[in-house]
């Protein structure tokens, strides 16, 4: 069963302004990327989304494993690929 954090009103409001601070900034730097031979028609980067999830459970598997990577990374194995490799192959 997985149990949920709810936060405090307040620290919300505060993430969502960090996460504004943030968009803002990437907004600045990288608003306008000029075409390439990568990006023929120009990119604006700040817009791109790496990760979307439709249910509350995937942002739980998510978190479990990069709770796992991090610890193998404190763990110090010797070839952090190679474990990922073993467990995800």
């Amino acid at each position: 069963m997985q149990k949920w954090v709810v936060c405090h009103p307040s620290a919300t409001q505060i993430l969502k302004k960090e996460y504004r601070e943030i968009l803002n900034k990437a907004k600045e730097e990288y608003e306008y990327i000029p075409a390439s031979d990568y990006y023929k028609d120009g990119y604006n980067l700040y817009l791109r989304k790496a990760v979307s999830f439709r249910s509350f459970e995937r942002i739980g598997h998510l978190c479990e494993c990069m709770s796992m990577l991090v610890m193998m990374h404190q763990e110090e194995r010797a070839n952090l690929f190679a474990q990922v490799s073993q467990v995800f192959g």
